[in-house]
């Protein structure tokens, strides 16, 4: 484990090819928080150190009770790292591992908190890059929230960074748009991603072939449909929104702002039904 002059860590949480995830004490506060550190290979990568950067950067300027809260981050000398708040409960992703699919009110309050997170970013301007059920954490049986700013940006930022043709973000959540042109980075592949959320989260799965790698499952992205879920998992109005959402046009595609209204709705309704 790496050392850090503040902070004490515990355990190893997770990561990727380009950061790992610490439990950690603060020895300051004597909190525990969660530690997001560039591996040794990516500290001397300016792509990751800028992403890095990009995300603390994003992270300490959109708050939200459904947003993961960004606490500080060092940014200027190595090694670098992000600190977090320390979250219980477990992923959506989890969840359906162990119970294949989630009932429609549960997942219609957890997909509100979500939009209501992915609202207070698209209001800055910044889109999420990379909805998906790992992302998504259940905190308990009433609190969401949306996690990981990894891959969060401005439309555009990324061929700036990367050049044109690069895409970050998970593939089986990419849009179609993306997968013929990365110039068409916009907010409106966030709420691609959000549809296919929804269908996997009363599905179980999601409303395509799995492929056996990126580059395959991008190519058939390309040329996606947009998702019906079965009538006798969701109601008409919540069909119609998810079917809108997954367009292949992203024109076509509702705003957050909309989603999170008829999702309210349809949670209300739910409610006084079952009372």
């Amino acid at each position: 484990m790496p050392s850090l002059q503040r902070y004490s860590l515990i355990a190893r949480l997770g990561g990727g090819p380009m950061t790992e995830v610490f439990s950690a004490r603060d020895r300051q506060t004597e909190k525990i928080v969660a530690l997001k550190i560039l591996t040794s290979e990516a500290m001397f990568d300016e792509v990751s150190v800028t992403l890095l950067h990009r995300e603390a950067e994003i992270g300490l300027s959109v708050a939200h009770p459904h947003l993961v809260r960004y606490l500080s981050a060092e940014t200027q000398k190595s090694p670098y790292y992000i600190v977090m708040e320390r979250l219980p409960g477990e992923s959506l992703a989890q969840k359906l591992r162990r119970e294949k699919r989630i009932g429609l009110a549960t997942c219609l309050r957890s997909i509100l908190q979500v939009t209501k997170a992915l609202s207070a970013l698209h209001q800055k301007g910044y889109l999420h890059g990379d909805i998906k059920p790992e992302n998504v954490l259940l905190v308990d049986s009433l609190n969401t929230k949306l996690i990981d700013l990894g891959f969060a940006h401005r439309p555009g930022e990324n061929d700036e960074l990367l050049g044109e043709g690069f895409i970050l973000g998970t593939a089986n959540y990419v849009a179609p748009e993306l997968c013929h042109d990365s110039r068409a980075d916009s907010l409106a592949v966030d709420i691609y991603a959000l549809g296919l959320l929804i269908c996997e989260s009363l599905t179980g799965e999601l409303p395509f072939p799995q492929e056996d790698s990126s580059e395959k499952t991008m190519m058939q992205r390309r040329y996606a449909q947009p998702v019906w879920i079965p009538p006798s998992l969701a109601p008409e109005s919540l069909q119609r929104l998810v079917y809108l959402m997954t367009s292949p046009n992203p024109v076509d595609r509702p705003s957050v702002e909309v989603i999170e209204s008829q999702i309210s709705l349809l949670e209300l309704a739910l409610f006084r039904r079952a009372g």
